[in-house]
């Protein structure tokens, strides 16, 4: 699994990028590294891009995300997750629909919708080189 993100000052806005095959352990070794960071505290809202995930046990990846994210995250946030297949809609769904205690999700099939759903003053262009050029590999 690949985890990249950045974090945009001024926005509270985290940029995530998963990609390949989900690992419980190394997503929770990366929530342990953003509870780290000096921005941690300042951050609300995260674009989250699914779209280059490959999953093959949804439903057991999403519980274990879920439990994973309950245990390690005790901050209130709103996160929007950008997904292109069948599978990672299921996948964001599933997410959604299996709840966090304190996160509110919503899903989008596209950057812009999942701007205006964030409410962020980013355009489609800024947010795709966000994701090309300034992501910092975990």
């Amino acid at each position: 699994m690949r985890i990249a993100y950045t974090y945009i000052e001024g926005k509270n806005l985290l940029v995530q990028q998963y990609s390949g095959q989900p690992n419980i352990k190394q997503y929770a070794a990366y929530l342990e590294h953003l509870k780290q960071q000096p921005f941690y505290e300042d951050v609300f809202l995260l674009l989250t891009d699914l779209t280059q995930m490959d999953f093959e046990a949804v439903k057991a990846s999403v519980e274990s995300v879920t439990n994973t994210r309950n245990q390690k995250v005790n901050k209130k946030f709103k996160e929007v997750l950008v997904v292109s297949s069948p599978s990672n809609t299921a996948f964001a769904t599933l997410l959604k629909v299996a709840g966090s205690k304190n996160a509110q999700f919503a899903l989008c099939s596209t950057f812009e919708k999942a701007i205006t759903t964030l409410g962020i003053d980013l355009t489609k262009t800024e947010v795709e080189e966000i994701l090309e050029s300034k992501l910092k590999l975990v």
